[in-house]
């Protein structure tokens, strides 16, 4: 009981301390859109209206292909319970979250490995730098959340094989756990994958025992909750969002295979972060090369722990490749990233598993020295630890974050967002230096041309601004909304009335939250003598606009009076 407790209290405190220190913080990224300027999350006192909406885009005008009512919920209790929206109990949220998924995890591998294994994996889980992005950032809670539920899910499965008496009410409660972990994130849709590769390997590779343990009524109920959930989740979020299609990312296998390359590195070498967001901005350069050595490696390992019955090893390979294969370019999914190491958090879980082979196989082989074995595998701890600590240092604030991510990672994007952090503190000379940067680092840097033609409008030099606005329509991205917009304010200004009305109506189909595209095709339907669409537009905007647009409002409200 003692060393249960002590165990526990370990991997709790390893989770930790590597953390502290950027709990103090500030909302970077997205956590404005999602929370500090969401007014269903930080004002509104009915929870309900989370379940009718996309992900991120309640009244904020960011709206997103995602549907994710459990992860939306956290944050709308976070805000509730906290004064005055104060990002460090969002952070604070997120540290305990970690922890709790960590010590699920540790409980759900006392199931599968031994307890060696077990306690090993679990540490390396806990302090493993890929997991700052997660727990560092509190947008990137999603991934904890979705880890949480998974974990419990897998654990009340396989207790309930144990507990003959109970079984039913075990496996009820953990397809209610299933349901939560899709509400969390989309990637919980392959848990069904992940159940069967425990089984299998629980069952010593036999496919026949694994069919035998497998409850069948369990998986038709699962089958039939994930049709429900696709069809819920695709009525939600049509027409939201960007589709990355098959050439948007390139379906092409060495796309794929650069993307795999590039998890796979950073969660063997996580000390050293060569380009942090997103991965292969050019098929070949240095990068390239050290993530193509990491699989060469990686599929080498694989092959041998196949011959030599690594069994442990291969379960590590099969977890990591049920949760790389939705994120990796395989699957063609609705979203704006090639790829992002924050999406990978459970991922990591695959490290933890082979970790936990190799420190039991040390120990026996080194019986007679454990001691020098335990030291290099606590000198491993402190070393993931101290980088750990280190990068959640550069998530404080959204200066260092891009600084850090576009100088270290030389992420083109990285310096896109760094201009918009300029623009929006008022450094105009610093932004527009920084979206030229992205641009020289890549040409089709859509973040970067919308920058400089928002920055350029503001000067009034008009034609260069739609010269560059048009570029940042070169491919889908998440400010196509704002860029159809903004040309449309150009086209307004030149009195082209027509032209910028017909841009609105763009900027609003690939955007239906844009509530400032809704106001400004209001005011242009007045103009065109469109009564009957300004009403329209104009209503909607006084139903979507946040607060600090009041003075808009109360202007629309005058003119739909006069109608």
């Amino acid at each position: 009981m003692v060393k249960n407790i002590l165990t526990i209290t370990v991997i709790a405190v390893a989770s930790i301390v590597p953390y502290i220190a950027s709990l103090q913080g500030d909302f970077v990224w997205d956590d404005t859109e999602i929370i500090h300027d969401n007014d269903v999350i930080a004002k509104v006192h009915n929870p309900a209206q989370l379940l009718d909406r996309p992900f991120g885009s309640q009244n904020t005008g960011l709206a997103t292909n995602y549907y994710r009512p459990v992860s939306s919920l956290s944050f709308w209790i976070n805000s509730a319970l906290s004064e005055s929206l104060s990002p460090s109990s969002f952070r604070m949220t997120n540290l305990i979250m970690h922890t709790l998924a960590c010590l699920l995890f540790y409980a759900l591998l006392l199931l599968v490995l031994d307890t060696k294994e077990a306690f090993a994996g679990a540490l390396i889980f806990a302090v493993h730098p890929m997991h700052v992005p997660n727990v560092a950032w509190i947008s990137g809670r999603q991934d904890i959340l979705c880890a949480i539920f998974i974990f419990l899910s897998l654990i009340l499965y396989l207790r309930g094989i144990q507990e003959n008496g109970r079984t039913r009410l075990f496996h009820i409660l953990s397809l209610l756990i299933f349901v939560l972990a899709l509400g969390s994130k989309e990637l919980a849709v392959v848990y069904p994958g992940v159940l069967l590769i425990i089984l299998f390997y629980r069952a010593d590779w036999d496919i026949r025992r694994t069919w035998n343990e497998l409850q069948k009524g369990y998986m038709t109920a699962g089958i039939v909750i994930l049709a429900i959930y696709i069809l819920i989740h695709q009525s939600i979020t049509v027409g939201t969002g960007q589709a990355v299609s098959f050439s948007d990312h390139g379906l092409e296998i060495t796309r794929i295979l650069l993307n795999i390359a590039y998890y796979v590195y950073h969660m063997c070498v996580p000390w050293i972060q060569l380009d942090f967001q997103f991965a292969v901005p050019g098929l070949i350069n240095m990068n390239t090369i050290y993530y193509l050595i990491a699989l060469s490696l990686a599929v080498i390992f694989a092959a041998l722990s196949v011959v030599f019955r690594w069994h442990r090893i291969s379960l590590a390979f099969l977890w990591l490749a049920i949760f790389i294969i939705p994120v990796s370019g395989i699957i063609p999914v609705k979203s704006n990233y090639s790829a992002a190491l924050h999406i990978v958090y459970l991922a990591v879980g695959a490290i933890s598993i082979a970790a936990g082979q190799i420190v039991r196989s040390v120990l026996d082989r080194w019986e007679n020295k454990q001691w020098l074995s335990v030291t290099i595998f606590v000198l491993v701890i402190c070393a993931l630890t101290l980088a750990t600590h280190t990068h959640s240092r550069n998530w404080e604030n959204e200066t260092d974050l891009f600084t850090y991510l576009s100088e270290v990672g030389g992420s083109s994007h990285a310096a896109a967002l760094l201009g918009n952090t300029y623009w929006n503190a008022g450094e105009i000379e610093k932004s527009e230096e920084s979206f030229r940067l992205a641009l020289r680092r890549d040409q089709t840097e859509v973040a970067a041309w919308f920058g400089l033609g928002r920055l350029e409008a503001s000067k009034k030099n008009l034609d260069l601004a739609e010269r560059y606005l048009k570029n940042s329509l070169q491919k889908p991205g998440p400010t196509n909304s704002y860029s159809y917009n903004n040309l449309g304010n150009i086209y307004y200004l030149r009195q082209e009335y027509s032209k910028a009305y017909e841009l609105y109506h763009k900027s609003l189909r690939t955007n239906p939250y844009n509530y400032i595209a809704m106001y400004n095709a209001g005011q242009t339907a007045l103009k065109l003598q469109q009564a009957q669409d300004a009403a329209h537009f104009l209503r909607k905007f006084i139903d979507n606009a946040t607060s600090e647009y009041n003075h808009q409002k109360n202007r629309a409200r005058l003119q739909l009076k006069k109608l």
